[in-house]
């Protein structure tokens, strides 16, 4: 377990059951005694033959502020470098989001949204920090 989250490679689960358990316990802000950390979800303003994926961010940013009540956003760039050795440069948003992190359900739903934006957005990973711990998160859906 990591900072309180388990590993994605451990956890198999679709949107339903993520559903089903996050309705069980919906973190309360007036909680005492937790411990609220960032977390980061970095997402392309545009795919790898240039078109506008705003729609697809907004629905990303529908979810996020359903689950966790806000997010801070900021325009970033960045590169990456396939197997092939083919240079991808990107313009990007950098959401953080502020949560008690600890909450199994919490990291189970952030894995939930990273993987929705990939698959929605049509790409190979999303870049997630998850309380510190960065993952590649591929889509659900193959």
């Amino acid at each position: 377990m990591l900072n309180g989250c388990l590993p994605l490679h451990k956890i198999k689960l679709d949107l339903a059951v993520a559903l089903a358990i996050v309705s069980l316990h919906k973190p309360s802000r007036e909680r005492a005694n937790t411990m609220i950390t960032e977390s980061k979800l970095i997402l392309p303003k545009f795919d790898n033959e240039g078109n506008d994926l705003s729609q697809q961010i907004a629905h990303v940013e529908d979810a996020i502020l359903q689950q966790f009540g806000g997010y801070n956003v900021a325009e970033s760039k960045g590169a990456w470098r396939n197997d092939e050795g083919k240079v991808y440069r990107d313009e990007c948003l950098t959401y953080t989001i502020a949560a008690e992190w600890s909450l199994l359900d919490n990291c189970i739903w952030m894995r939930q949204i990273a993987s929705y934006a990939c698959a929605i957005m049509q790409q190979e990973c999303i870049y997630m920090c998850l309380d510190g711990q960065v993952e590649f998160v591929e889509s659900y859906v193959k």
